[in-house]
């Protein structure tokens, strides 16, 4: 990656599976980007907690579920309509 973009300045990850990714060839290529996650998964506190992960995002994910659920049974009873944007709360979670 630093070979092919060598003027990155960071990275951005769509789940923190990723940035684990990210955080193990860096440390294997011995340089640092700073990384971002997303998810908030438990096991990159302790990548917050030492700097190496700049952030990541928690989505709440098991309430965006919830509301999806809710939603789809109010659509299939025919209490609203299967339309419109939904907003969900997120968090940037930092060290």
């Amino acid at each position: 990656m630093w070979m092919r973009y060598p003027d990155l300045k960071a990275v951005y990850c769509s789940n923190d599976a990723m940035a684990l990714g990210v955080l193990q060839q860096m440390q294997e290529k011995n340089c640092y980007l700073p990384v971002v996650g997303f998810d908030n998964d438990a096991v990159m506190k302790e990548f917050l907690s030492t700097g190496k992960l700049v952030a990541t995002a928690d989505i709440f994910s098991s309430q965006m579920a919830v509301r999806g659920i809710e939603f789809a049974l109010d659509v299939l009873e025919g209490k609203i309509e299967n339309r419109g944007v939904h907003s969900t709360a997120y968090e940037i979670i930092k060290q």
